[in-house]
């Protein structure tokens, strides 16, 4: 069911296709923002990337290179440096992010910052992005610039989406009203929209099975809103197996519906975490739960007529078996 689709900027004429693109009415930066990512709490300067004063790059950087349309990214540093401020821009557009996290913590002599990334839901390609920072004493590090591949995902009116920001495997779970668990054993299926065609909903991408590493770390669960019930949903996040316990991953989890971030009853949307270095396996923890009202679901939902149902490749006995060899394998390497 995975599908991936690598696209590639055609970089001397990226700016000129985002002015064709956009409306007369819309700025360069709401044009980035429709076409790219957006990065909250920070500033967005039309004009040249700042320039280098210095041949140093960020120290400790890492980023996610896989981007799923309505998903989250975060640009990760840990490092023994105080920076004041990061860039963040796209190669051949004429404009960038500059950002202070707020959200600095110190382990020892080492500071971690982490910038959320909001990915458009009219995300169709790739990206280089650029990233800089400045330090404590007025230096601005040259630029990396990143590779950021477009993974197609599927498409719905309740997107939930899960990013973490190295190989390990990392499940995402929703429960619906309905008592329906979607997840990697239980991913979702087809079903037969009004007009005769077929759709897809669930669980579209399950990253780094087994610590079988694809290197996506993203997963993806969508429902259509021919399916939407009505009632409460629960997000869990669960660190199925930690494949490289020596460092510690950071995970984001946000939910849309209608393309809007939907307002919780707990937790938070978008909801972040760390599992530390040594987290252990199988935490299962409660990410966000939210209310869709009857009106809601309603408003949302057309005629089906006809669903089916999928819900494993594999039978809930092979399942177990296949967990347990798991499990028998990681003791033997202890």
């Amino acid at each position: 069911m995975k599908k991936y689709l690598f696209s590639f900027l055609a970089l001397a004429g990226i700016t000129a296709a985002l002015v064709a693109c956009g409306s007369d009415d819309e700025s360069l930066q709401e044009q980035v923002e429709n076409r790219y990512f957006t990065i909250e709490n920070a500033t967005f300067t039309e004009g040249t990337f700042p320039q280098a004063t210095t041949n140093d790059q960020i120290d400790g950087f890492s980023i996610n290179a896989r981007a799923l349309a309505g998903g989250m990214n975060f640009v990760t540093v840990v490092t023994q440096r105080t920076y004041n401020r990061f860039y963040i821009g796209l190669r051949g557009i004429d404009g960038y992010w500059t950002c202070t996290p707020s959200s600095q913590t110190q382990q020892g002599d080492y500071h971690t910052y982490i910038i959320p990334i909001n990915y458009s839901t009219g995300l169709e390609e790739g990206m280089i992005m650029l990233v800089a920072a400045q330090d404590d004493e007025g230096n601005t590090t040259t630029p990396y610039e990143t590779e950021i591949d477009f993974v197609e995902s599927l498409a719905g009116d309740l997107t939930i989406n899960l990013t973490f920001n190295n190989d390990k495997d990392v499940d995402l779970h929703l429960f619906t009203p309905g008592g329906t668990h979607i997840y990697y054993r239980n991913r979702g299926g087809s079903y037969t929209k009004a007009d005769g065609t077929t759709g897809e909903y669930g669980l579209d991408h399950d990253s780094n099975p087994g610590c079988s590493i694809d290197h996506l770390n993203n997963e993806n669960i969508v429902i259509p809103s021919e399916l939407i019930e009505p009632g409460t949903y629960t997000v869990k996040v669960d660190m199925y197996e930690n494949c490289d316990a020596s460092i510690p991953t950071s995970w984001a989890i946000l939910t849309r519906y209608n393309n809007e971030l939907i307002r919780v009853a707990t937790g938070r949307n978008p909801a972040t975490g760390v599992y530390a270095a040594g987290a252990g396996n199988g935490d299962m923890t409660e990410v966000m739960t939210f209310v869709i009202t009857p009106e809601q679901a309603a408003a949302a939902r057309r005629t089906v007529s006809k669903l089916h149902f999928n819900p494993s490749p594999i039978t809930e006995a092979e399942a177990d078996k296949m967990e347990e060899a798991r499990y028998i394998e990681r003791m033997s390497q202890k």
